[in-house]
C-alpha cells in the first residue's frame, strides 16, 4: 500500500502544489474505502475501473454495448475522463450490496466526484445505490436545479429528511468537484459541497429496517434507469467524514491536478 501511495503521489502532485495538500495523500488516509481515477482502467476483458486503494472495490462493465469510453476533457486540464453516453453506459460494483450500506445508514461517509456534465436532462444519476423496490439508497443526481442527494422514504435505512438540492454545480459542460458527507453522532446530517463551498445540508432521519441498497452504480440507477451523460475523472469514497483540514487539502489537491 505505501509503495502504491508514493507512486500515486508522484504522479498526482505537481511541484507547484501547496505544502498543505502535498502532505495529504488520500490513499494513506485511515478512512479511505475506494478511490478511482480515469487513467487507472483495465479494458483487456471487461471495462474495469480499478480501485486504487487495493481494497478490491472494482467498478465493472462486461457488456460491450454498455461500456463507457476513456477520453480527455479540456475543462479538466486535458486529463483523462471516463465518458458515459447517457443511453446505456454504466459501471457496477463487484461487491455485495451490504458493502455500501454505510453510504446512507448514518455510519459516516465522505464522497468526492470530479467531472463534467454533458447533458442538461433532469434526474440523471452520477453515483447511485438507490433500489426502487425497497426505496433505499444514496444517490447524487443532476436534477433540474442541480445535484440531489436523496432517498424517497423517511423510514428507509438512513433516510434523508428531504431531497437535498443546490443550483449550479452540474451546469452543462462546466467542471465540478462535488463532495457529499454523511455525519454521525448528535448532529447526524448530510451535507453537500460544490467546488469547495457548502451549498446545502439536511438532518438525517432515524435509520429504519429496509434492505440495503442493491449495489453501487456509476452512470445510472441500479434499477436500470436515469442514465447519465457525464465525463467522470475521479471518485473518492471515505468511510468517515474528513476533518476540516483534510477536506481543504483534498479540495486543493483535486483543484490543482485538474486545473480548476
Amino acid at each position: 500500500m505505501r509503495s502504491r501511495s508514493r507512486a500515486f503521489r508522484r504522479n498526482l502532485l505537481p511541484r507547484a502544489l501547496s505544502v498543505t495538500a502535498a502532505e495529504f495523500d488520500p490513499l494513506e488516509h485511515a478512512a479511505i474505502f475506494a478511490a478511482y481515477r480515469a487513467d487507472t482502467t483495465d479494458t483487456a476483458t471487461n471495462f474495469d475501473w480499478t480501485d486504487l486503494t487495493g481494497n478490491g472495490h472494482t467498478l465493472r462493465q462486461a457488456t460491450t454495448d454498455d461500456k463507457p469510453t476513456v477520453t480527455t476533457a479540456a475543462e479538466l486540464g486535458g486529463r483523462e475522463v471516463i465518458r458515459f453516453d447517457g443511453v446505456s453506459d454504466y459501471l457496477a460494483a463487484i461487491d455485495v450490496a451490504a458493502t455500501y450500506t454505510f453510504l446512507h445508514d448514518g455510519a459516516g461517509a465522505d464522497v468526492w466526484a470530479v467531472g463534467v456534465m454533458r447533458d442538461n436532462t433532469a434526474g440523471e444519476s452520477v453515483i447511485d445505490t438507490y433500489s426502487a423496490g425497497a426505496a433505499t439508497g444514496f444517490r447524487i443526481l443532476r436534477g433540474g436545479t442541480g445535484p440531489v442527494v436523496r432517498t424517497t422514504t423517511l423510514t428507509n435505512a438512513g433516510g434523508f429528511s428531504a431531497d437535498l438540492t443546490s443550483t449550479g454545480p452540474f451546469t452543462q459542460d462546466q467542471p465540478f468537484i462535488v463532495r457529499v458527507t454523511v455525519k454521525t453522532g448528535a448532529t447526524r446530517e448530510v451535507e453537500l459541497f460544490a467546488n469547495g463551498a457548502s451549498v446545502a445540508n439536511s438532518a438525517l432521519t432515524t435509520p429504519g429496517t429496509n434492505a440495503p441498497p442493491a449495489t453501487l452504480n456509476v452512470g445510472r440507477r441500479p434499477n436500470g434507469s436515469s442514465f447519465c451523460q457525464v465525463d467522470l475523472a475521479a471518485i473518492y469514497i471515505f468511510s468517515d467524514v474528513l476533518s476540516t483540514s483534510d477536506a481543504t487539502s483534498m479540495q486543493d489537491l483535486l483543484s490543482t491536478y485538474y486545473a480548476l
